[in-house]
């Protein structure tokens, strides 16, 4: 907090935007440089605010939403609703979750980390996404509550809100006013922030405002991403059991306005206790320019995906370009998501730029520190199976540096696709090993190569590319009439042909995973059809019993 500041009344003005979600379906460059180091951290421990909330819950807790014995912030509150017309209610955790704030300002003016601000809401029961903070620090008395005015109806010009908080807090002389905003888009029945072994998280609610068409996305405690099955219209119903003790992070999503939007994401804990106490980090070091960032946020991903014994993501500089495009376009036209007015969705932005690919995953996330970004986009379920998924192979990463009030803000849009690698001589002796361990897994018997099967499946696989090209039906009615006429050892033979983009895609094909399966024919080959993405995978598979 500068005591020095010519205009005592200048807002500290942070708004942390939660991290979005969106999802369809390290080449190292020659005399580059090793990706820059992350900066430090340094951290204190300290309580989180108020007592321990007992279950999660959407419905504003009755209390003082706001606590300032000067009366300013409830002034300014009164004041910008009624001049903009709106009704924002009250939530006493969001006055909490203000001190809590004031309390953790840094003198530079820096929040606490998105992690220690998303711990202590979480303990008080609140759900949704990082609340939007205005922060003022000053010695003035006079003009407060105008100031505060201003810099909320400045927030409110940009977005809508639901909810609102505040506090203050007298801290080296200086008092702290804090104005916290919130939107809820999810009516949810409570939900127990503690469980014993063997019970269930139930979710039951609506989505609200226009959004539609909820899904679920789950970080089990080893790290593993659970997904479930998206559901249509406006009601929310999931149950999830729970076995194993350990944190499960919830993440609740739906289809809005800006496309697919995080509604609601916390943890329940399961065997265990909620934490009373949390690490507050302060980030050191200055900002990184844009190419750094990047490469430091690549560095991150792939530690990560080492963790999970995941291969490496190359960098791609045409999916960068992408990305960076969407950065600059969310800061100039001041929004965060991933459907723009100019550009579309993601999907839209990678087909334009000519990239064929049959996966599209975008990560948006915005923290103070590239490690802030990381963790953030880590904590949500949804972000992490992206950054984790198994198929991915490529992504671009657009980073852009931000002053705000002497510390800076990064702004990231990582962008995932997967190039399907060239085929090898040795594929269908490939596909096969992989077919078989996973029926070995299942406890099935293993398939042979059959000869005369074989034959069929190439001669047919490579008529799938060839211009023009095959129809899929007549393809399949070829494969119909030549078996009539050849001699094999099954009983029956069935025909499947399919696009992959990949070979575990193919070795996890319900089909070739059946039991009583004794004969097998690959016939694989590759190519680029109008209706596939580049360089698929054409699979025709030939399964006698």
């Amino acid at each position: 907090m500068d005591r020095q500041r010519q205009d005592p009344l200048q807002p500290v003005l942070i708004s942390l935007i939660s991290a979005l979600l969106t999802a369809c379906l390290l080449v190292s460059c020659a005399g580059q440089t090793a990706p820059p180091a992350v900066p430090t951290t340094r951290a204190e421990v300290v309580s989180l605010p108020g007592a321990s909330a007992a279950s999660y819950t959407t419905a504003a807790v009755s209390g003082n939403a706001v606590d300032d014995p000067s009366g300013a912030l409830a002034s300014a509150f009164e004041a910008v609703q009624t001049a903009r017309g709106v009704g924002l209610a009250g939530d006493a955790r969001l006055a909490k979750l203000s001190r809590f704030i004031a309390e953790h300002v840094t003198p530079e003016g820096a929040l606490p980390s998105q992690a220690a601000i998303d711990a202590a809401a979480r303990h008080l029961g609140l759900v949704e996404p990082t609340p939007h903070f205005v922060v003022i620090a000053t010695d003035a008395a006079e003009g407060v509550s105008d100031r505060l005015q201003h810099d909320i109806g400045e927030l409110l010009s940009e977005r809508t809100y639901s909810h609102y908080g505040g506090a203050s807090l007298q801290r080296g002389g200086l008092t702290l006013y804090v104005a916290a905003l919130v939107f809820r888009f999810l009516d949810l029945e409570p939900v127990p922030r503690r469980l014993e072994p063997g019970a269930s998280i139930t979710l039951r609610g609506r989505l609200t405002h226009a959004h539609h068409d909820p899904e679920l996305a789950i970080t089990e405690p080893d790290g593993h991403v659970a997904r479930g099955v998206p559901s249509r219209g406006d009601s929310l119903g999931f149950k999830v059991p729970v076995e194993a003790r350990g944190v499960y992070r919830v993440e609740v999503l739906g289809q809005g306005p800006q496309g697919i939007t995080v509604v609601a994401n916390f943890p329940v804990y399961v065997g265990e206790d909620p934490p009373a106490r949390v690490e507050i980090a302060g980030t050191s070091g200055g900002p990184i320019d844009s190419e750094s960032a990047a490469l430091g946020m690549l560095e991150l991903i792939n530690a990560e995906r080492a963790k999970a014994q995941l291969p490496p993501v190359e960098l791609d500089p045409t999916l960068s370009r992408i990305a960076t495009a969407h950065v600059d376009d969310m800061l100039e036209h001041g929004f965060v998501a991933h459907t723009s007015k100019t550009t579309g969705s993601a999907s839209d932005r990678v087909a334009r730029a000519g990239v064929k690919t049959s996966i599209v995953l975008e990560n948006i996330g915005r923290g103070y520190s590239l490690r802030e970004v990381h963790e953030g986009l880590l904590a949500s379920p949804g972000h992490r199976g992206n950054i984790l998924h198994a198929l991915v192979n490529r992504v671009g990463i657009g980073a852009r540096a931000t002053p705000e009030s002497g510390h800076t803000a990064y702004l990231v849009t990582e962008l995932f696709t997967r190039v399907t690698p060239k085929l090898t001589p040795d594929a269908d002796a490939e596909l096969l090993r992989q077919i078989n361990a996973q029926r070995t897994r299942l406890g099935r018997a293993p398939l042979a190569s059959d000869d005369t099967l074989r034959a069929l499946a190439a001669r047919t696989a490579k008529r799938y590319f060839a211009s023009p090209p095959a129809a899929d039906q007549a393809l399949m009615q070829t494969v119909r009439d030549e078996l009539a006429h050849v001699r094999v050892p099954a009983r029956s033979v069935g025909a499947v042909l399919t696009v992959a983009s990949s070979m575990q895609e193919l070795s996890e094909l319900d089909t070739v995973l059946e039991p009583g399966l004794r004969l097998i024919g690959i016939g694989l080959t590759q190519g680029t059809r109008e209706d596939t993405p580049e360089d698929a995978l054409c699979a025709v598979l030939l399964l006698g019993r």
